[in-house]
């Protein structure tokens, strides 16, 4: 995923066998020195390696920027995720379903970093008032998108897959209304927040089995319970309790 790993640099992980001077960087190379660079690695245990991996700031790439220029980082990228507005009305079933969902993880991700850089300013790591204002004012922005646009969607698509009997889609949804509250803050809570937050929680507790080896559409065309084998019905009971059932036979 291109976007996710220029977003999401992990400079600040670099192992402490690689972290070195960069001595090379990746170049391009026709499709013949590429067969004889894989054909000289496999050959030579010692063969020289470009530093590709290396390339980036001490803090992460995404860390820096929100540090040193959180308006230029974060006003595009709000323009982006905010950009699936247009599709919030369709279908859990539908192809955007899946650009949606991925445009929340994408946002979650960033909202933690937001949220981790702000700690550290707070905590005197590194002084610059202006981007703490900055990065404060933005973490509000992802909240409300978040739970004003994203949330709304979730929530109709739960009852959707829950009015069709769904489970395998319900499970998922519900999943992600509670991812929503990743990086909430404790005065983001309410009772009727946290009611919400267990009760997804419980949801995919009960409903989710891991190993289930079966596509949703495929899930969808079963027979009802009360027609499984005894065998099934132990299998799914294990699927219930996280019990991955891939080898079972």
């Amino acid at each position: 995923d291109l976007l996710r790993a220029s977003l999401f640099e992990p400079g600040a992980w670099v192992p402490p066998d690689v972290l070195r001077s960069v001595g090379s960087v990746p170049m391009r190379m026709t499709a013949l020195q590429k067969r004889e660079h894989v054909l000289e690695r496999l050959l030579k245990a010692n063969a020289r390696q470009d530093d590709s991996l290396l390339l980036g700031t001490s803090q992460g790439l995404l860390l820096n920027e929100l540090r040193c220029s959180p308006d230029a980082t974060l006003e595009p990228f709000l323009e982006v995720v905010r950009a699936v507005r247009d599709l919030t009305h369709s279908s859990v079933y539908s192809s955007n379903a899946s650009f949606i969902l991925y445009m929340l993880g994408l946002a979650i991700d960033v909202e933690t970093f937001v949220v981790h850089a702000i700690r550290q300013a707070e905590a005197g790591a590194w002084d610059s008032p202006r981007s703490l204002e900055r990065l404060h004012v933005h973490r509000q922005s992802l909240h409300a998108y978040l739970h004003g646009t994203i949330a709304p969607t979730l929530e109709r698509w739960r009852g959707e897959a829950e009015g069709l009997n769904d489970m395998p889609t319900a499970s998922v949804v519900h999943s992600y209304l509670a991812l929503l509250w990743t990086n909430a803050q404790p005065a983001d809570f309410s009772p009727a927040t946290v009611t919400a937050l267990l009760g997804s929680v419980a949801f995919v507790r009960a409903r989710h089995g891991f190993g289930l080896g079966l596509l949703r559409s495929q899930l969808l065309e079963q027979e009802g319970e009360d027609e499984l084998t005894p065998e099934a019905r132990l299998v799914r009971l294990l699927q219930v309790q996280w019990i991955a059932t891939g080898k079972v036979r």
